[in-house]
């Protein structure tokens, strides 16, 4: 098992999963959720909530 250090501001720690820390920091820092959405469900919603 590798461990890769990585910096953040001015002190660095070590990383065992990129995919895990990556997605803490995705929600953490930039508060972006991963949307598992179906596109299709979305733009049919979108299209019948239309104020025709």
């Amino acid at each position: 098992m590798t461990t890769d250090m990585y910096k953040t501001h001015s002190f660095t720690f070590p990383v065992i999963d990129k995919n895990r820390w990556v997605n803490a920091m995705m929600i953490e820092e930039r508060h972006m959720l991963e949307d598992d959405t179906n596109p299709l469900y979305n733009s049919i919603a979108t299209f019948i909530s239309l104020d025709w």
